[in-house]
């Protein structure tokens, strides 16, 4: 693997893990979360550790549970891109991405 490979390898990986904590802070409730893990395919018993843990959305959507429901699949899905491993058309992904509050509705997400 080439330093570009790499690099957006890197990337991928943690806009992914950014996504999951935008979904978990908008889902504010532990009810919530409760529903929407079930409905991503957890059952109660394994979702329920999840939804009531006092944890952080960034540590917690490192956690299996979290990556299971919000899988790579379903972010493509939602419309997530995956960056290509060029130089070239990276920089055309960057120059025509959606508007990052379409992923994390909070205003003051980094």
């Amino acid at each position: 693997m080439d330093q570009v490979e790499t690099t957006f390898s890197t990337l991928d990986k943690w806009l992914r893990r950014r996504v999951r904590a935008c979904y978990w802070k908008q889902w504010k409730k532990s009810k919530t979360r409760l529903r929407n893990l079930m409905s991503l395919g957890l059952s109660n018993r394994e979702a329920r550790p999840f939804a009531f843990s006092g944890k952080g959305p960034w540590r917690l959507s490192k956690t299996s549970g979290v990556q299971r429901a919000l899988s790579n699949e379903y972010l493509k899905s939602e419309g997530l891109p995956k960056s290509r491993r060029t130089p070239a058309t990276a920089c055309i992904l960057v120059a025509n991405r959606p508007p990052l509050n379409r992923y994390c509705a909070d205003p003051h997400a980094r």
